[in-house]
């Protein structure tokens, strides 16, 4: 599993595959794309402002710790603007869009990026939490609960206490964490 700021802005921006179990393929020369329907969600305008179609709330934000590298990676502090409002939020950035999927000349993202539906960090999220849910398997909930928190954090501290209905809710929040 990725554990560097680098890999990791590799798989979301370039679409390096790593960790992929599925990665669909898209090629922009053969006018292969996926489409979407919220390519704004970021809203980057030619000004350097933007205009997204949603900022996250305060309690998603508070779920990460500001070392984790998918805090790090997939939001940003930004300007906005919306009409004559201006002011600063956090914004998720998680596509922001691969190069090799958009014209050259283009100076603002198209925001496509190669579809992931399948990824090894989600087995880990199902694994933890089907051990949690038969119960009396804490052990290997927490195991794969918190290799996957540990590789998306360097400073994660492993509590072996953690269990029962606690272990289920922080699973939970590292899915959420994870698949937002």
């Amino acid at each position: 599993m990725l554990s560097t700021e680098a890999d990791f802005l590799k798989l979301w921006k370039d679409d390096s595959g790593k960790e992929c179990i599925m990665q669909l393929w898209a090629d922009y020369a053969a006018s292969s794309l996926p489409s979407s329907n919220a390519y704004s969600y970021y809203g980057e305008t030619a000004a350097g402002t933007y205009s997204p179609d949603f900022i996250p709330e305060q309690w998603v934000i508070d779920l990460y710790e500001n070392d984790d590298i998918r805090y790090t990676t997939w939001f940003a502090n930004k300007k906005l603007t919306y009409g004559n409002l201006t002011g600063q939020a956090i914004l998720c950035n998680k596509f922001i869009g691969n190069p090799t999927l958009q014209n050259a000349t283009d100076k603002i993202s198209s925001y496509i990026n190669k579809i992931k539906p399948f990824r090894i960090a989600e087995q880990y999220l199902i694994a933890a939490e089907a051990y949690a849910r038969l119960g009396n398997n804490d052990g290997a909930a927490r195991k794969y609960y918190e290799d996957l928190r540990g590789k998306r954090d360097a400073n994660y501290v492993s509590d072996p206490t953690l269990s029962g209905a606690a272990l289920l809710e922080e699973i939970k929040n590292e899915r959420v964490r994870e698949l937002i």
